[in-house]
């Protein structure tokens, strides 16, 4: 699965990007880099390497770094309660979107009016 990122710029911060966002929630539900890399299919270097940039990006601390361990901060989790919402959003949009792609009616608008009132909100431009 391959992912387009594009950075946008509010109040000053870029908005972090999925994958990013992915692997922030995989390690607050994990409590590990290794086993979040595992979840969202990447390695345990790149997946350090987006926990880093979240942080950086968002422009707050987000972890406690100690002997090579990260632990979240306070701030780290009210950061995980809104970016669970806002992935369980996009993972919604993303299925409404596979559905929509999958049953070619539902790509149609159908309205159904009888030809009398048709012919009176449209005049001449349709010959029914």
């Amino acid at each position: 699965m391959s992912e387009t990122y594009v950075i946008r710029i509010i109040r000053g911060y870029p908005m972090p990007n999925i994958g990013s966002l992915r692997a922030f929630k995989g390690f607050m539900e994990t409590g590990s880099v290794s086993a979040a890399a595992k979840r969202i299919g990447r390695t345990q270097p790149q997946t350090g390497r987006l926990l880093a940039s979240l942080e950086q990006e968002a422009g707050i601390t987000l972890f406690n770094r100690s002997n090579k361990r990260l632990s979240p901060t306070d701030n780290g989790w009210r950061y995980y309660r809104q970016v669970e919402r806002v992935l369980t959003s996009l993972e919604g949009l993303e299925n409404l979107t596979a559905e929509l792609r999958a049953d070619p009616r539902r790509n149609h608008l159908k309205i159904m009016i009888s030809p009398l009132i048709l012919r009176a909100i449209l005049g001449d431009a349709l010959s029914i």
